[in-house]
């Protein structure tokens, strides 16, 4: 699969990062309404560090234990020092539009749910709900075959939050298996869409034009550089198609 890439840089699909890069650190600062926060101190403060789960070019992911509740947590840790300025400023609007999508009165069953960004003096740590069944781009790769009924109870999950995004003006604009997690191994699990990190805001009657994505499941008027919500529509239709017909 290809990575996520990005070709245009024109403009700014989201005004916020328009702003100074301190002005959009304050973004994150808790304050009414916010429930995603961003809080300085150390991660041990509140977390039990248990194991490591994975790494990438991007961080480490760890799993962890929150302190007080004794729940399980997915920590990603990035550090500042290999963050590009263009990479931070992604991480940032991904937590922003997440914590849009996720407020204390509301939130979706089949969107990871990032509880807090932690912050220290040299990474910040993304604390968010565990999710221990692997993403449906591995189930792909091992060979499991999908029924047009486990397709079908995928499908509507996945359509389902896109269309919560799409009400609150959020274009994902990279759903692909490999973002597409299963909450545990079970088969009647709960899928979660994650990764929005080239999500973008939309107002209505407007047009996006930044060309980002996975080539593969990339709509044909991304590429042509004017696009709506729609194009997330596209992409679900390519993940049907490989979940149904890659074996």
């Amino acid at each position: 699969m290809q990575p996520a890439q990005r070709v245009e840089t024109e403009g700014s699909d989201f005004p916020t990062w328009q702003m100074e890069k301190a002005t959009r650190k304050e973004e994150l600062r808790v304050c009414p309404g916010n429930f995603v926060m961003r809080v300085r101190e150390r991660l041990t403060t509140h977390y039990r560090v248990l194991a490591k789960l994975g790494e990438g070019g991007f961080g480490t992911v760890w799993k962890a234990e929150h302190k007080a509740t004794g729940q399980s947590r997915a920590i990603k840790t990035l550090p500042k020092g290999d963050l590009l300025g263009e990479q931070e400023q992604q991480m940032l609007q991904e937590v922003t539009i997440l914590r849009h999508l996720v407020a204390p009165t509301q939130d979706h069953p089949n969107i990871l749910k990032i509880f807090e960004v932690v912050e220290d003096h040299s990474s910040y740590h993304i604390v968010s709900e565990m999710c221990t069944g692997g993403d449906l781009f591995e189930r792909l790769v091992a060979g499991e075959r999908f029924s047009e009924s486990v397709v079908a109870k995928y499908m509507r999950q996945i359509l389902s939050a896109v269309a919560y995004c799409h009400e609150r003006n959020i274009v994902h604009r990279d759903l692909k298996p490999e973002n597409l997690l299963l909450l545990t191994s079970q088969a009647d699990s709960l899928l979660k869409v994650i990764d929005f990190g080239t999500s973008s805001k939309l107002l209505p009657r407007h047009m996006l034009r930044t060309v980002t994505g996975t080539l593969f499941y990339m709509a044909p008027e991304v590429l042509d550089g004017r696009y709506n919500e729609k194009c997330d529509l596209w992409s679900c239709g390519v993940v049907m198609y490989i979940l149904l017909c890659e074996h």
